[in-house]
């Protein structure tokens, strides 16, 4: 396995449709990210299409103007 360590800044949505920003300091980026988006992929797939749960990556400019609005 490559590590890619860094920063990673991204949005979650619940399955509501409620989101947050996080900033999350990985050892793996890319690894980070898949699960991620496994566990969002998991909810939606036993929601019945209720679900609207997502992750979404974003630059550091995004994610600095979502925290501060």
């Amino acid at each position: 396995m490559t590590w890619d360590p860094g920063t990673v800044y991204m949005r979650h949505v619940g399955a509501d449709g409620h989101g947050y920003v996080q900033e999350h300091r990985c050892w793996n980026r890319g690894l980070f990210i898949e699960a991620r988006q496994h566990e969002t992929d998991a909810l939606n797939a036993t929601s019945k299409g209720q679900s609207k749960a997502r992750v979404d990556v974003l630059s550091e400019a995004e994610f600095k103007k979502e925290k501060n609005a």
